[in-house]
């Protein structure tokens, strides 16, 4: 099985895909005797349509010599690490060329990109895998067009998604099954229950749904306040959910009887409530053709808020433009380790799906420690429950030091091929970043002249 570039052209690679990973196999030979020549254009391609698609993989060197070996110790690329496309691809072969035994230093080599909880439909449709040879897909496709997307409709008791950001289920198998063949242009149809909801809601079209194929618990996206109430009200109910990317409410709320009388038609108000129906093209082109507007208060704690924030955006105040140089007459400064506290720390942790015992760090350097503190904790609105603290700190007598044992820092994470977001932020156990810490602190070479960088610290 291979995929199509971006401009529609079939790629000599072969793909396969399954439940939570992709397999791009390795490339051998030259000129007409070469083994998926295409290799770097599909893994460029496959990337770029994940990220469109919300989704970060982790990397995997999969080749058979290999197989023995650990899934941890042949990783080549972690999902929260960033860099263009380009840059992973180069990142990535610099790597599987380096592990042990390797004879080669250019090969490229069977690789699995591994996007866990998600369906091997959901994601096969995400890349525009097709089947067949290159010349066969030509000709049966000459006129491609957008897939359809399919309306899968289901009962609520409210539409409150500024404090409920889960599409939920009673039953795991019902979730599970959705979960299957869930597409990425597939929507979810809100239709309010007859008991238990507003009444202006009761028997109305709410909202078109779209929603994330990770399988999820629901209280996890849930205002805890609101889900305590729930309890209290209904108990352990839908239990097991998908996350919402977004919501359109219809402007009119149009009645289910006007718009889809086959649920009444055919008694099929059971199906809906508890589990799903799937609409037919009529039924998908009147809901479609329904005006709506877009819902921009969708509920997200703080805790996931903070981690959209280390994965979207700087982690500090924004820089300014220009080079700034650091002298040896600047004055005393340091370099720090903060680590990120609070008992909403462990959403984070889930979120950036790390691994365990890993602690969320900040490395940097600068004059006033304490300033830059209030400073980061103040651009991540973290509240009481999550907020950085300082948990190492080294004094120097001027910038330049500070920033070579910064550097030096970095330089061994690498090395360690530690996992890192964008460069300043780690993600390892605490005895991993204390080791690397008394190491930078016992060889880190102090530079001779100035230093030149490119925004502040």
């Amino acid at each position: 099985m291979g995929i199509n570039d971006e401009e529609g052209r079939p790629l000599n690679a072969m793909i396969e895909v399954a439940a939570g990973q992709i397999i791009l196999h390795s490339r051998s030979g030259t000129g007409r005797s070469a083994r998926n020549p295409d290799y770097k254009a599909a893994f460029l391609t496959i990337l770029t349509r994940l990220r469109r698609a919300g989704l970060a993989p982790d990397i995997f060197l999969d080749s058979r010599i290999v197989q023995e070996v650990p899934l941890s110790s042949r990783q080549v690329w972690w999902a929260k690490d960033l860099a263009s496309e380009a840059s992973v691809f180069a990142e990535v072969v610099r790597r599987m060329n380096g592990f042990p035994g390797s004879r080669s230093r250019g090969a490229w080599r069977r690789l699995m990109l591994r996007i866990q909880g998600v369906s091997q439909n959901y994601l096969s449709e995400v890349i525009g895998q097709r089947n067949g040879s290159p010349e066969t897909y030509v000709r049966e496709n000459e006129h491609p067009t957008a897939p359809q997307p399919r309306i899968f409709a289901s009962g609520v008791y409210g539409s409150d998604y500024d404090l409920w950001s889960a599409w939920s289920f009673t039953d795991r198998g019902t979730r599970d099954k959705l979960a299957a063949i869930l597409r990425p242009e597939d929507y979810v149809l809100a239709i309010g229950m007859m008991r238990e909801t507003p009444e202006m809601e009761r028997g109305r079209l709410l909202a078109l749904i779209k929603i994330a194929p990770q399988l999820v618990d629901t209280p996890s996206l849930v205002e805890p306040g609101h889900w305590q109430r729930s309890l209290e009200r209904f108990g352990e109910r839908w239990m097991h959910a998908f996350p919402i990317r977004s919501v359109e409410r219809f402007d009119s709320l149009p009645r289910r009887s006007d718009i889809l009388p086959r649920i009444a038609d055919q008694n099929l108000y059971r199906l809906v409530g508890r589990h799903y129906l799937e609409l037919d093209n009529d039924e998908v082109e009147r809901v479609l053709a329904l005006p709506r507007t877009a819902e921009p208060n969708i509920y997200t704690t703080p805790a996931s808020q903070f981690a959209r924030g280390l994965l979207n955006v700087r982690s500090g105040p924004p820089p300014y433009l220009g080079v700034r140089t650091l002298t040896s007459k600047s004055g005393p400064a340091a370099t720090y380790i903060l680590e990120l506290h609070g008992e909403d720390s462990n959403i984070v942790d889930t979120r950036l799906r790390l691994q365990a015992h890993a602690k969320v760090m900040k490395v940097g350097f600068s004059r006033d420690p304490a300033r830059r503190l209030r400073e980061i904790n103040a651009y991540f609105p973290c509240e009481e429950s999550l907020c950085w603290r300082i948990e190492r700190l080294q004094w120097h007598d001027n910038e330049v030091n500070a920033w070579a044992m910064e550097q030096r820092i970095f330089s061994i994470l690498a090395e360690r091929q530690m996992p890192r977001i964008k460069g300043e932020i780690v993600t390892a156990p605490w005895s991993a970043i204390d080791e690397v810490w008394r190491t930078a602190l016992a060889t880190t070479e102090r530079p001779k002249g100035p230093i030149k960088i490119a925004s502040s610290a």
